[in-house]
Order: structure tokens, then C-alpha cells, then sequence
């Protein structure tokens, strides 16, 4: 886009949209900034462009490292009448360079100094916002609270609670499964179920259909959650439970790794017992870890 006479200010700075995990706010896919094999450019428009020959128009580039953040230069080039085919400008982020591993709001605008000598005002602002941390604040998961008693009666009506993290979040998202079996990587099943996650304490219901189907014996449940930029968990640290009188102590290694392409996981395994016709939760001491 071209400034013309009713244009006060140059359009801002923008990106290929397939970068953002959310245009509305421009938060960037975590895989974009974590992943040194994938680039994050800007792309700056032409202005008009018309020094005589032998005069230049400069462009002068910023980064602003939120609101009151410091005015950073990344960029400087000049351009003659005849550089039109060099538009638009593409400036290579240095995202793993220390302005820019602050997690937030990332501003970008330039200024064009024409070629008589006058600034012309700053552009309006692109902003990217960057979010390197998993969810609960990079913090192992918090368990599923114990399940009541499950019994023929109840068995259609039974809900786990989503343990509340520290930074939910608008985009946050949660998939839980129910296995027979403790994984060694992801579950390859499809998810008893998925759901936004829109509040504390959220209910997460479970088919009646599949606790039969469990039958007698130990199942196990698991919550995963990824936030809006696909964020990946940090480790969870080894969980500690008192041993249930009567119950054999279990020391399963459970190894939970990326779900999907975006995906970042938070997970814990949660046993679940079952003993002829009644359920209950079955406390035991795990280790678990997050590999990514």
C-alpha cells in the first residue's frame, strides 16, 4: 500500500498469517519462535517510492519490546525510484536474539526518512505476541481430584474435574483419555473427549459405555492440556501419594510426549480401580516425565 494525500500514517508491518495461532491478538505459534529451522519474517509495503535520480528514500525499522519498552533499529536500507521490484521489504526476526525471548507483546513500525531531509511519522504498530511457557505456568500438572465410589447406579453419571492451573487462559484446550494400560508415549486412541476450557474446576464427563467396557481391574485416566500457541508442558516432577490400605504399590514410568503437530501436552496419570461392582480411586506413588 501506497501513502496518498489522505493517508496521515504508513500501514503497519505485517506477517504471513500462517504464523499466528490467533490473528485477533497476534500471538505467534510457540513452534515458530522455539524451532531455529523455522523463520519469522515481517513484511514491510512500499511507500511513494520517487526520489530524483541520484537522491534515496531510507527506511528505518524498529522493534519495541512492549509499551514502555526500549526503541530498538533492526533494520536500515536505502531505496532509489528504481528499487520497486524490491518491495515489500522482508526482514528476518532474530527471534532467538535476547530482545526478543521476553514472553508478551512484541511491537514493530518503521519511519521513512524522504530524501529531502523529512521524517515522516512512525507507521502504525504490528504487534506479536510471544508465548514460550506451557501451561500451569511451565509447572508439573495438577492430579484429577479422586473419583466418588462408581456403582451400577452411578455409572452413567460420572465426571472428572479438571484441576484448575494458574494461567487458564482464553484458547486453553483439554483432551483426556481412560486406558486399561499405562502408555509409553501418547495415547494412540482417540480421546474419551476434548473441550475448551472455559473455567475452574471444569467437568469433563465420562461415557458409561466405557467404564464397562474397562471391566474388572486397574484403568488409568490422563488429562492433557495445550494452550492457544501449542505451548509443550515442562517436566512433571515425581508424584507422591499415601499407599491405600490393601493395595499393592505401583511404580509405573509414564512417558507422555507432543500430541499433535501444535500440540502442547500437560499430563498425569490418575489410577483408577475397580472391584467387582464398585469403583474407586486408587492412590499409589508414580513417577512421572515430559519429553519433548
Amino acid at each position: 500500500m501506497q501513502r496518498d494525500a489522505c493517508t496521515l500514517v504508513d500501514p503497519a508491518p505485517r506477517v504471513n498469517p500462517s504464523v499466528l495461532a490467533d490473528g485477533r491478538d497476534g500471538t505467534v505459534w510457540a513452534e515458530i519462535l522455539k524451532d531455529p529451522a523455522k523463520d519469522l519474517f515481517i513484511e514491510i509495503d512500499k511507500w511513494n517510492l520517487g526520489p530524483p535520480d541520484g537522491d534515496f528514500d531510507t527506511l528505518y525499522v524498529y522493534h519495541q519490546n512492549g509499551s514502555s519498552g526500549l526503541k530498538e533499529e533492526i533494520f536500515s536500507e536505502q531505496y532509489a525510484a528504481g528499487d520497486a521490484d524490491k518491495f515489500p521489504v522482508s526482514i528476518r526476526l532474530d527471534k532467538h536474539a535476547q530482545s526478543y525471548l521476553a514472553d508478551g507483546d512484541h511491537l514493530f513500525f518503521y519511519e521513512v526518512l524522504l530524501y529531502y531531509g523529512e521524517l515522516q511519522p512512525p507507521s502504525d504498530t504490528l504487534t506479536l505476541r510471544f508465548d514460550r511457557m506451557g501451561p500451569n505456568n511451565g509447572l508439573p500438572p495438577k492430579e484429577v481430584p479422586p473419583l466418588p465410589v462408581i456403582t451400577d447406579v452411578n455409572v452413567g453419571s460420572i465426571e472428572l474435574t479438571l484441576p484448575e492451573s494458574s494461567d487458564r487462559a482464553e484458547g486453553d484446550h483439554a483432551y483426556w483419555w481412560i486406558s486399561k494400560e499405562i502408555p509409553e508415549g501418547v495415547p494412540t486412541l482417540p480421546p474419551e473427549g476434548d473441550a475448551p476450557v472455559t473455567q475452574a474446576d471444569q467437568k469433563l464427563p465420562v461415557r458409561k459405555a466405557t467404564l464397562e467396557a474397562l471391566g474388572d481391574g486397574t484403568a488409568w485416566v490422563v488429562y492433557l492440556l495445550i494452550d492457544k500457541a501449542g505451548n509443550m508442558g515442562s517436566d512433571c516432577q515425581r508424584q507422591r501419594r499415601q499407599q491405600s490400605p490393601g493395595h499393592d504399590s505401583l511404580e509405573p514410568d509414564v512417558v507422555i510426549k507432543d500430541a499433535k503437530r501444535h500440540g502442547a501436552i500437560t499430563s498425569i496419570w490418575r489410577p483408577l480401580c475397580r472391584s467387582g461392582r464398585s469403583w474407586r480411586m486408587k492412590c499409589a506413588k508414580l513417577r512421572l516425565y515430559f519429553r519433548y
